[in-house]
């Protein structure tokens, strides 16, 4: 879900309510400054977020810091080298 986006400091913020990631209370924000060179970007993607089961263990297999840690990461290795993919391509 979309939360805010600020021009000037070229940040948008959103939220996961529900899906498919192993997470439960997921906000995250995107950030774009200019980069090293010139026509150069550096992106900062940063997320928060919890493990599915918030009790204490015995934790489901499947529900715990590591599966969330590691889905997460996925999403955003993924989702920045598709970024640089696609800007670079134009």
């Amino acid at each position: 879900k979309f939360r805010s986006a600020d021009d000037e400091s070229m940040k948008i913020r959103y939220e996961i309510v529900e899906g498919v990631l192993p997470v439960s209370d997921y906000n995250a924000f995107m950030t774009v400054k200019a980069g090293p060179g010139a026509g150069e970007s550096t992106v900062q993607w940063v997320g928060r977020f919890y493990r599915v089961y918030k009790l204490n263990p015995p934790i489901p297999e499947g529900q715990d810091d590591e599966t969330a840690l590691k889905a997460v990461t996925g999403v955003f290795d993924d989702g920045l080298a598709g970024l640089k993919k696609t800007l670079e391509a134009k």
